[in-house]
């Protein structure tokens, strides 16, 4: 299995500001479109790295930047929670 190297906070954040709620189909379309992905990776690949990068981003004070919502399958934009 490829590994993704992951790109800049700053782009996965770009793709997905003021989104609202998504889906993870539509939090990969985003950064699919802005370039994100170095290289071709395997959807549920992807859908790993999104999965853990989302736990990962916080604002300056500390608070996750995205909430997961209804089992685990949408997903909330920062602007909401920062």
């Amino acid at each position: 299995m490829m590994k993704i190297e992951p790109l800049s906070d700053e782009l996965f954040l770009l793709a997905t500001d003021e989104r609202g709620y998504m889906s993870m189909d539509e939090i990969l379309s985003l950064l699919d479109a802005a370039g994100y992905w170095p290289a071709p990776a395997p959807v549920k690949e992807k859908q790993g790295h999104v999965k853990a990068k989302l736990q990962t981003l916080v604002n300056e004070r500390g608070f996750p930047l995205f909430s997961v919502c209804g089992r685990g399958r949408t997903f909330r934009a920062a602007q909401y929670l920062r």
